[in-house]
């Protein structure tokens, strides 16, 4: 598979795990496949000791349009239940490091945003994902 072709694409930046979405044709549509990719890395960064937070990027058009429709239409109700996409969500819900999206023009968005989250960590704030489990507001 060439780089064109895959799609995510992941690097380290420093502590940065950055995971960007690579479907630009379909806006970056969120197919099963490419969930699956998401969900692995985001494991994968999160086991990773130099990584201290996860950057998920979408493209310079759009982070990601949402569910891939098109891929949908073609299922029936039965295998669309069957293929339990919540699941894939659990997963990535379960990455205990920080983890941002952004719709990525250039690098300097991506360092705009992690540098945000350091800001935000000395002044002790806590977690986005903390704060909506436990119900309180931010």
């Amino acid at each position: 598979m060439t780089k064109s072709d895959a799609l995510i694409l992941a690097e380290t930046d420093g502590h940065v795990g950055i995971i960007r979405l690579n479907r630009p044709k379909v806006l970056n549509a969120l197919n099963p496949e490419l969930m699956a990719m998401l969900a692995e890395q985001c494991e994968a960064y999160d086991k990773d000791e130099n990584v201290h937070v996860i950057l998920i990027a979408g493209s310079e058009k759009a982070w990601a349009a949402g569910a891939d429709i098109g891929d949908m239409a073609e299922q029936s109700a039965i295998s669309m239940y069957e293929r339990d996409q919540f699941a894939t969500w659990e997963r990535i819900k379960r990455t205990k490091k920080p983890v941002l999206s952004c719709r990525m023009k250039s690098r300097k968005d991506a360092k705009n945003r992690v540098d945000a989250l350091r800001r935000a960590r000395k002044r002790g704030a806590v977690r986005y994902r903390q704060v909506r489990r436990s119900g309180r507001n931010p």
